[in-house]
């Protein structure tokens, strides 16, 4: 029995990063943005001022529907843009955007503690989320097809290997410093025993 713990590990292989364009996946966002901010706009309207005029109701559905369109369009392209800058697809891209959305809402509150507060809200809430596996609870059919299958030589976030094979740990690291292939055998045997 060793005094000395068994290591255990998580292995991130990551695939290559490819770049996204910014603007376009914005553009595409902009429609479900201004329609939920539309919507939004219209329900409260209606329940803060039922029996106002039709113009000075529109105007204001109009400003509020603009304003939460703007705070998701600002989400959309920050979580792209950090995405292509960082190379990397994870949960701190999201919160980069929740920052964003969150000091646009709390500009318009007109307070330093406001903007602070729902800034580090929005982006911590985003942020977690996309590292807990997204909004809705994981991976979506597409994504599940495109990921890669892996294999008991792989591992991603949420499994670990407890146990490497020597020979893939000496072709990592290299000989030396204590670490030897077992006696008697060279690299190449030791490889194919594995």
């Amino acid at each position: 029995m060793s005094i000395v713990p068994k290591v255990v590990y998580p292995i991130h292989d990551y695939p290559a990063y490819e770049p996204r364009d910014a603007l376009v996946i914005t553009s595409k966002a902009v429609i479900p943005a201004f329609g939920i901010g539309l919507t939004y706009a219209t329900a409260m309207e209606r329940f803060r001022h039922f029996r106002a005029p039709l113009i000075p109701s529109l105007m204001r559905v109009g400003k509020e529907s603009f304003f939460l369109g703007s705070v998701g369009c600002t989400y959309q392209f920050v979580e792209v843009a950090a995405s292509n800058l960082r190379e990397r697809e994870d949960g701190w891209n999201n919160f980069y955007g929740g920052l964003a959305a969150g000091g646009l809402i709390g500009v318009r509150a007109g307070t330093i503690t406001n903007f602070v507060f729902t800034s580090l809200l929005f982006g911590s809430i985003l942020g977690l989320s996309r590292w807990a596996g997204g909004i809705f609870g994981g991976l979506s059919k597409e994504d599940e097809a495109e990921r890669p299958k892996l294999d008991g030589s792989q591992s991603d976030f949420w499994t670990t290997r407890s146990r490497v094979p020597l020979s893939e740990t000496i072709s990592k690291v290299g000989e030396g410093r204590g670490i030897f292939y077992p006696s008697g055998k060279s690299a190449a045997q030791s490889s194919e025993e594995a």
